[in-house]
Parts: structure tokens; C-alpha cells; sequence
């Protein structure tokens, strides 16, 4: 796993907001969202701790995972010649290219927009 990768992973797990506001009001739970939830009134600290080491282990394992791979041995990207960019003609296929863009977009852009629109005009938002 690269650097940037490793960045990503740790930011997903940190993540408790996006599921909390998701996936709470429908009674399901991630691993994020149950140890804060050990954090509420009256707080299970010991609990909140040993639900965390799962996470804390594959932490653990995905930053040594590449030295552990390679050893003291690295790795380097090889890149050939440098192309110039060429236009490629679409004809009829531009608005099912320009769906297929909007399609990819939707999931990470405008979905959690559309969710967090929900939940602040939702009755029973959770409350932070």
C-alpha cells in the first residue's frame, strides 16, 4: 500500500460523521460509529478501547505491510516517452461519455451532499 493509500485508509476508518448521519437513524452500525457510541452517557471506556484495536491492528499491518514486502529493497515507477494528448472523436457516443462522467461524479460528490441535505431537514437527525 502507498503512502497516499495508507492516508486514505486511515482517513476512511476516521470517518464516524458520514455513517453516523447514514446509517444510524436506520439502526446499523460500523466500527466507527460503536465506539463512539461506547463514548455516550455513561461511558464504557474499556469497551470503547477493545473495540478499537481491531482497527488500531490493521492500522498497524497496513504501515509495516510494504517494508515487510519489499525488505530493504524499494521500488521506482518507470514511465516510457511522453506522448502528446490527441483528441478522440466521440460522434454519437458524447452524451452517454458526458452520463457515464455525471454517473462517477454522483457517487462521491453529490450523494453525500443529497444525504447531509436529508439530514438536516430530517426530524430525527441524530444530534452531535
Amino acid at each position: 500500500m502507498s503512502q497516499a493509500g495508507l492516508i486514505a485508509f486511515l482517513q476512511a476508518i476516521d470517518a464516524v460523521r458520514s455513517p453516523a448521519i447514514l446509517a444510524l437513524p436506520a439502526g446499523f452500525h460500523t466500527m466507527t460509529t460503536k465506539i463512539w457510541s461506547l463514548f455516550q452517557y455513561p461511558p464504557k471506556l474499556e469497551l470503547a478501547a477493545a473495540a478499537a484495536v481491531p482497527l488500531l491492528l490493521l492500522t498497524i499491518f497496513a504501515a509495516a505491510g510494504p517494508k515487510f514486502l519489499l525488505g530493504r529493497r524499494g521500488y521506482s515507477v518507470v514511465g516510457g516517452k511522453y506522448g502528446a494528448p490527441r483528441k478522440v472523436e466521440l460522434k454519437g457516443w458524447r452524451w452517454a461519455a458526458l452520463a457515464l462522467c455525471l454517473m462517477v461524479l454522483l457517487n462521491p460528490v453529490f450523494l453525500p451532499y443529497l444525504a447531509l441535505l436529508n439530514a438536516a431537514f430530517s426530524p430525527n437527525a441524530p444530534r452531535w
